[in-house]
């Protein structure tokens, strides 16, 4: 446990200047179209290749949203039609830290509130072999590692590794039963 506090009293912050607001509403209006044109760039590419595989392995593709220099990022797009699933399999890296994310083609996170989006290494149950098995569908499968699509039959999954040597991971797309 951390607690952080100021050696001098800052005191109260100044109040905003009109030209400060103003050069910051631009800045949001920059960053706001540059997302927006490098996400719909990024999830037409990837939707015109392969579904269903990783096919992006670069932090620079990401650097834009996620500029962390020693963050890896190996993406993909899902399409499943109603009773499949995505069936991702792999090894988990040896580094700090690993997740995978559902986003949707704005490479915003699906809603985590209410649907399970997200796994990391502290949440991912291993097969005893020490792989993992992860499916990705819109209702649950009954397998512990499943991500929910939360009503998005497409979109991103995207493994991230922090300080890790990265494999891309296997994927098929297997029918649910019933």
């Amino acid at each position: 446990t951390y607690a952080i506090s100021p050696l001098d009293d800052p005191g109260p912050p100044k109040p905003p200047s009109p030209e400060r607001v103003a050069r910051r509403l631009h800045e949001v209006a920059a960053f706001t179209q540059i997302a927006t044109e490098l996400s719909a760039g990024f999830a037409t590419m990837l939707e015109a290749g392969e579904p269903n595989t990783f096919s992006v392995n670069s932090a620079d593709s990401a650097a834009a949203f996620y500029p962390t220099p020693d963050n890896v990022y190996v993406a993909g797009w899902y399409r499943l039609e109603p009773g499949e699933a995505l069936e991702i399999t792999g090894t988990p890296p040896t580094g700090r830290y690993w997740s995978v994310l559902l986003m949707s083609r704005w490479m915003e996170s699906l809603d985590y509130r209410h649907h399970r989006i997200t796994l990391n290494q502290r949440d991912a149950v291993l097969e005893p072999d020490g792989t993992f098995r992860i499916l990705v569908a819109d209702r649950d499968p009954g397998v512990p590692n499943w991500l929910d699509t939360a009503g998005h039959h497409q979109g991103y999954v995207m493994f991230r590794w922090l300080r890790s040597e990265v494999e891309h991971p296997a994927c098929r797309v297997v029918r649910l039963d019933g």
